[in-house]
């Protein structure tokens, strides 16, 4: 667009430079000023964009403006002192278009060694503040604009495209997750509704992912990218089912802030010790899918292990409580719930790795069985060296008196 917009004005310049009217003396005022101009359409470009988008914005009317006043300050002072032959004479088709090279040719040479100062400076016009959630909501939504219908003739590409937007939603669903779960010890409404908000990013990943992979599918594509698209649906739905239930979970604490519920400090320190378990499952899940890292796998099974121990004990331990009569029945119903939700969001962190080590590798597609018995098979001592590993951590968790959600 902008490429167009300057395109244009030069045809204009050389259409009027053709009566034969114009000189160098007022022509090249109107090319420098030119260069200015087309800044003008980047910027309305930037309007309601990205911070990202504002800079670049930014960066070209910097680059322009500066080359300009350098142009005018080194022509102006030559052509006072000593003068140039030509200034008065007719300038052409081919005079304008040179000098419009030599403009940006030299510009170039001149602030290439001055990147980092054009950084600072635009950095200082478009200041860094904390990120709003609306903020961090439009820029996950912004890689959606990847997912475009022209790339599927490369499938490679559109492949690649459709994990990095993968990523990004499952970034979504952990942080909806972390903060639902901040919500047990400090609920606020305006978070609550950033939540619902992020879901509904979530969703709007999840359509837009399954209509593109669909698409890439249905194409005429090898047989281990058709696999590969497979264990992408996959994975992007196993992500929107995590956010599902980080929503859920919101608003179970929403149910528990209404009623006025109390958990015990028992019930409290053991539900922040299954947070963390399931909160290290989720990044370790995102992180195989973005270090391509099968070795991780071994962990996901070691965390699913050591969550269902906890998860059993803390049954147990709930138990015993309402018989003591430490906690009301209404809060028991709802710790069970939230351990429920938190045992949900771990399968569905053992069908992305299900699902990961189909996309990584480029044997047959195994089901959920066949992955339990080939890791147990191949890296049960691993795993079991994980599980203590695990268990060792959580147990200090368990004696730290100040152990939070944050």
């Amino acid at each position: 667009m902008l490429y167009k917009a300057q395109q244009r004005l030069y045809g204009i310049l050389q259409a009027i430079s053709i009566t034969g009217f114009t000189t160098y003396a007022s022509t090249i005022p109107i090319i420098l000023g030119q260069n200015i101009g087309t800044c003008f359409t980047s910027i309305l470009s930037s309007i309601g964009a990205t911070k990202n988008a504002k800079r670049t914005a930014a960066v070209h009317l910097y680059f322009n403006l500066i080359g300009t006043v350098i142009f005018m300050v080194v022509i102006y002072t030559y052509q006072n002192v000593v003068g140039f032959p030509f200034w008065n004479d007719v300038i052409d088709m081919g005079g304008i278009a040179n000098f419009h090279l030599i403009f940006n040719i030299v510009s170039t040479v001149i602030l290439l060694p001055c990147v980092g100062l054009l950084e600072k400076l635009t950095l200082i016009t478009i200041k860094d503040k904390k990120n709003t959630d609306d903020d961090e909501d439009n820029d996950y939504l912004s890689v959606l604009t990847t997912l475009d219908e022209r790339i599927t003739s490369i499938p490679s590409l559109a492949i690649a495209n459709s994990l990095n937007v993968i990523l990004k939603m499952g970034e979504v669903a952990e942080k909806n997750f972390r903060r639902a779960s901040y919500l047990i010890d400090k609920f606020e409404t305006k978070k609550l509704e950033h939540i619902q908000e992020r879901e509904d990013v979530i969703d709007k990943m999840d359509v837009s992912l399954a209509n593109f992979l669909v698409k890439i599918g249905n194409l005429d594509i090898s047989e281990q990218d058709n696999k590969t698209v497979t264990a992408l649906l996959k994975i992007e739905s196993e992500f929107e089912k995590i956010g599902d239930y980080a929503f859920k979970l919101s608003k179970v604490i929403e149910n528990i802030n209404e009623k006025e519920l109390k958990f015990s400090q028992e019930a409290d320190k053991e539900l922040k010790v299954m947070y963390n378990i399931v909160e290290d499952t989720l990044i370790r899940t995102i992180e195989i899918l973005r270090e391509r890292d099968l070795n991780s796998v071994t962990e996901i099974e070691a965390l699913r292990k050591v969550s269902k121990t906890y998860r059993e004990k803390y049954k147990m331990a709930h138990i015993e409580r309402l018989k003591e009569g430490k906690c009301s029945v209404e809060a028991g119903i709802t710790f069970i719930e939230i351990l429920s939700v938190y045992e949900k969001i771990i399968g569905h962190c053992i069908n992305i790795s299900v699902a990961s080590m189909n996309y990584r590798t480029d044997e047959a597609y195994i089901t959920k069985h066949e992955y339990f018995d080939e890791i147990h098979k191949n890296d049960i001592n691993s795993i079991k060296t994980k599980v203590d590993e695990f268990k060792e951590k959580y147990e200090m968790l368990e004696r730290d008196d100040k152990l939070s959600i944050i």
